[in-house]
């Protein structure tokens, strides 16, 4: 977030939780951001409103996360922007499974996914040749950790 927001791109994050590291680079970069409560999972009214700022990014990157129970909105969420037609990556899929604690869930989504068009990308260095390329203007929405 921190180097995208340097270089000049509108950068976005969300769903958060309140008092996290990412959510504190967040808010000290004055970046946009979805918040949810210390240790909760994410609700509906916070999952709304991560579609909503998502919906307005030219494209949206789910970086390394671990995903669990709480948090497998996160990646939930793409599945209706690939439907409006946006542009979303994961970054590092290969290593899914490493970070799934959703009892197997997340390789399932991403894959069903993928399918729909979630573009995978090795590395986070990938992410900025992608934004890059892209020429972005509207904003860079960055999925949480």
């Amino acid at each position: 977030m921190g180097q995208l927001s340097r270089m000049g791109y509108p950068v976005s994050a969300g769903v958060l939780n309140v008092k996290d590291t990412d959510w504190e680079a967040a808010r000290t970069l004055g970046i946009p951001v979805v918040e949810e409560k210390p240790f909760s999972s994410i609700g509906e009214q916070s999952y709304e409103a991560n579609l909503k700022l998502a919906m307005e990014a030219d494209a949206v990157f789910l970086l390394e996360t671990p995903f669990g129970h709480g948090n497998l909105k996160n990646l939930l969420v793409l599945e209706p922007l690939l439907e409006a037609g946006k542009r979303c990556y994961l970054v590092d899929p290969g290593h899914l499974a490493e970070r799934d604690y959703s009892e197997a869930k997340v390789e399932a989504i991403a894959a069903r996914l993928h399918s729909k068009g979630l573009i995978y990308l090795s590395s986070q260095e990938d992410v900025l040749r992608v934004i890059e390329s892209l020429g972005v203007d509207d904003g860079v929405g960055c999925g949480a950790r």
